[in-house]
């Protein structure tokens, strides 16, 4: 939009310049006069003339689209427990056609739906209630989600909850061993619009045999 208010601006200068050569209401060099007004059209060709893409290029337009489609699909926070990266480190989840990819510094991690059981969104009071009322205390909190459930439950006896966190829980198949990927989630909406839209995909569900 900016190119194009810029585009018009020339073209009005060059037209304004060439149009005050033709009716002579000018005393200034003729010269530097159509030197001036050729820039602004040429300016104005430059921005507003649709540039012929090559075969196989995306123009601004799509790219900015996909942009902005890829955004609708991912979702942000800091990693708590799960991936081979520090705590804290900020990650980008994103919920692709096929799998769930996380990026963090320059690193893309991911697993395919096929593998994820669940997929779920808990706040810090809920895995605490949990933790409290699992059997074994810590033990219990040590399987509740991971390391996340001991590091977020084991906080019950410390302090009363004042904040809400949000934490997403991915939880999926490594080795024939339920494991969990959690991240401290920035902002929780889209999460859940994400997590309902793909749940028909989370298909690592097994059965095991007693």
């Amino acid at each position: 939009m900016i190119r194009k208010i810029f585009g018009y601006f020339c073209a009005f200068m060059g037209v304004a310049g060439l149009l005050t050569i033709i009716t002579g209401q000018s005393s200034d060099s003729l010269a530097a006069l159509i030197g001036i007004s050729v820039f602004f059209l040429a300016i104005a060709a430059l921005c507003l003339v649709p540039r012929k893409e090559k075969p196989g290029e995306v123009s601004w337009v799509e790219q900015k689209k996909a942009q902005s489609e890829l955004r609708k699909k991912q979702v942000s926070g800091t990693h708590m427990a799960g991936l081979s990266i520090a705590e804290g480190i900020s990650t980008i989840i994103t919920f692709a056609d096929n799998e769930i990819t996380m990026d963090a510094n320059s690193t893309q991690f991911s697993v395919t739906y096929d593998k994820v059981s669940d997929v779920q969104v808990m706040t810090n009071v809920d895995i605490q209630k949990q933790y409290v009322s699992s059997i074994g205390g810590a033990v219990g909190g040590a399987v509740l989600f991971g390391p996340l459930g001991a590091m977020v439950g084991g906080r019950a006896k410390q302090k009363k909850i004042r904040t809400i966190e949000n934490y997403l829980v991915i939880t999926y198949w490594k080795d024939d061993t339920l494991d969990y990927i959690s991240f401290k989630l920035f902002e929780r909406s889209n999460a859940d619009r994400l997590i309902e839209k793909n749940k028909s995909k989370f298909t690592g569900a097994k059965k095991i045999e007693l």
